[in-house]
């Protein structure tokens, strides 16, 4: 069954089979007409500038600061998965506590940690040998979910998630065979 409904300052929130995603902006170039790797990055920022002034932020955004990354299938479930956590919250988990939430949660939460206005969102450039798609949307709205990264500590990309989330990193070996032990999922 499908659902339509909108969502004020966020877009179409489509719902079907009780799974929903919420679509912001949908363009496609013209036939044969493919952007460059910097054309690319161009019109991300120009996306991230207009989607963050629908929402009062002021971010900085350079060709420097915005990566085009390659994601060609999903990631190996039995991949570590990393937590990036302050000395406080590794307390709380040493105590037998694991934080889960909902994408309203994170993105309405003052925690400065643990906030984030834009959780969830992601553009996607989806290509063919002609064309290429580029929708942008929030996803994951009918799940509980906890904050962490394939990106591991060694990695220069997580000096950005030590700085915003702490200093303590927790390495999980799969995360599938944790939540099911952890949460019973």
């Amino acid at each position: 069954m499908k659902f339509y409904s909108y969502l004020r300052k966020k877009g179409r929130l489509e719902t079907i089979d009780k799974n929903s995603i919420v679509v912001q902006i949908y363009s496609q170039t013209k036939t044969d007409s493919l952007l460059t790797e910097t054309q690319k990055k161009i019109y991300v920022i120009a996306l991230e500038k207009y989607l963050d002034f629908t929402l009062g932020l002021e971010e900085e955004y350079t060709e420097d600061n915005v990566s085009i990354e390659e994601y060609a299938q999903p990631t190996n479930t039995n991949e570590y998965f990393y937590r990036y956590i302050s000395k406080k919250t590794l307390k709380e988990v040493e105590k037998g506590k694991f934080k889960l939430g909902n994408l309203y949660e994170y993105q309405k939460t003052n925690d400065k940690h643990r906030g984030d206005i834009k959780e969830g969102h992601i553009h996607l450039l989806l290509e063919n040998p002609s064309r290429q798609y580029a929708p942008t949307f929030y996803g994951g709205y009918n799940f509980l979910i906890t904050c962490g990264s394939y990106i591991p500590p060694d990695d220069t990309r997580a000096d950005y998630l030590l700085n915003k989330f702490g200093p303590c990193v927790i390495r999980i070996r799969n995360i599938n065979s944790f939540l099911s032990e952890y949460f019973g999922v």
